[in-house]
C-alpha cells in the first residue's frame, strides 16, 4: 500500500474550437466526423493523445470545447463522398465503418483564447494495395482466397468511425484498401479454418519494400498511395512447450511462464512477441504462435497483467530468464528448473 499521494487541483480556463468543414469543391459538409487530439512529436495521426469526437452541423460547422490552454492540437475530419459519415461513432477499434474516402487535417495552438474560423477542406483518401502469399506448407491454401479478410486499423485509440472497411481480396490474391486518411495503421488478417486441417493459417509477416510493417505501424502520408505490400500467411506453428520442475526434478505446478523477445524493439503494447501462460497441475506448459527469433523465458510465482508489456518490468526479469532461439515451424521442448 502507498499513502500520501496528494493532488493539487485548480480552476483553469478552457478554450472552445470552432470552424467549418468544406468539400474539395468548397461546399459545406454536414455530419462529417471531427476528432480533436493532442499533437505530440509527429505530424501524423499516430501521435494522437486522448481524442474528442464531434460531428459537423447541417451548415458544415463544428464546435469542440474543453481544450486546455497552452497546448498543440490537431483536428482530423472524416467524411463519405457527397458529405456525411456513417458507422458507429463510439471509441475504440471495433467493427469497421464505411470507407474513409474524404479527409481533412488542421493543426492549431490553444493559448488563453477561443480558436475560431478554422476552415478544413476535405481531400480524397489514399489507397493501400498489395498481394497475399501463402507460404509453403503441408496444408493447401483456402479454395476461395476472397474469403481472407484484411483489416487496416489506426494504430492509436480512435473512434471506430475512423476504421476502414475490410480490403477486397481478388482471386489472384491481390488486395486494395481505398480512402485511408493520413496516419499510422496496423494491418491484420483472418483466414477461415479449413475443415479437416489440423493447422490454421495466420499472418507470419507483412512487408513493404522489405520493411516489417506487421510489428511496426504502416505510415500513410497525405497524397501518397501505397502499393507493394506483401502479406505472407503460414500454417506452421512456432512456440514452446515443456515442464517446470523443482531442484529435485519433480514437476512444479501453477507457475506463470512469460516469453518475451531479446530484441527490445518488440517490447511494445500488445506485442505478438510477448506471451504469457500458466503451467497446469502437472507443471506442463505450452506457448504457441510466437514469431521466429530469440527469446527470454521466465517463470514467475505471481504476475500483474498490467506490467506484461512494460519495458522497465521486462528489464528486471532478464537476469532471472533463460535465452532460447526459435525457428519457423519449430515447437521447442524446454524443461525449466525453478527454485534451489
Amino acid at each position: 500500500e502507498r499513502a500520501g499521494l496528494d493532488f493539487r487541483m485548480q480552476h483553469v480556463p478552457v478554450a472552445h474550437v470552432s470552424g467549418i468543414v468544406v468539400s474539395p469543391e468548397g461546399q459545406p459538409v454536414p455530419s462529417a466526423a471531427v476528432v480533436r487530439g493532442f499533437k505530440q512529436t509527429a505530424p501524423l495521426l499516430a501521435e494522437f493523445g486522448l481524442a474528442s469526437l464531434d460531428r459537423t452541423l447541417a451548415d458544415g460547422t463544428f464546435s469542440i470545447g474543453a481544450a486546455t490552454p497552452s497546448g498543440e492540437y490537431t483536428i482530423f475530419v472524416r467524411a463519405a463522398p457527397g458529405g456525411g459519415a456513417t458507422g458507429n461513432p463510439g471509441r475504440g477499434n471495433g467493427a469497421s465503418a464505411a470507407p474513409l474516402t474524404l479527409w481533412g487535417l488542421s493543426d492549431f495552438v490553444v493559448t488563453d483564447q477561443d480558436v475560431s474560423g478554422l476552415v478544413i477542406q476535405l481531400q480524397p483518401g489514399m489507397s493501400v494495395s498489395g498481394r497475399i502469399v501463402f507460404a509453403d506448407s503441408v496444408s493447401p491454401p483456402p479454395a476461395d482466397p476472397t474469403k481472407v479478410q484484411l483489416l487496416l486499423r489506426p494504430a492509436r485509440n480512435l473512434p471506430s468511425t475512423f476504421n476502414l472497411s475490410p480490403a477486397t481480396v481478388t482471386p489472384d490474391l491481390t488486395f486494395k484498401f481505398d480512402g485511408a486518411g493520413p496516419g499510422a495503421y496496423r494491418l491484420s488478417a483472418s483466414v477461415p479454418s479449413i475443415p479437416g486441417s489440423a493447422n490454421n493459417w495466420r499472418v507470419s509477416s507483412v512487408t513493404l519494400n522489405g520493411r516489417n510493417v506487421l510489428d511496426f505501424p504502416l505510415d500513410v502520408r497525405p497524397n501518397e498511395n501505397i502499393s507493394g505490400v506483401v502479406v505472407t500467411l503460414s500454417d506452421e506453428t512456432t512456440g514452446l512447450s515443456g515442464t517446470l520442475v523443482d531442484s529435485t526434478g519433480q514437476p512444479t505446478p501453477q507457475f506463470y511462464l512469460l516469453a518475451y523477445p531479446v530484441d527490445k524493439r518488440y517490447w511494445t503494447q500488445d506485442s505478438r512477441w510477448i506471451q504469457l501462460t500458466r503451467a497446469d497441475v502437472k507443471g506442463a506448459y505450452a506457448i504457441t504462435g510466437l514469431p521466429a527469433g530469440e527469446y527470454y523465458l521466465c517463470a514467475l510465482t505471481e504476475f500483474d497483467p498490467a506490467e506484461q508489456y512494460e519495458p522497465d518490468y521486462l528489464e528486471q526479469l532478464v537476469s532471472a530468464s533463460i535465452k532460447i532461439a526459435l525457428k519457423d515451424g519449430e515447437v521447442q521442448k524446454q524443461t525449466l528448473r525453478v527454485g534451489g
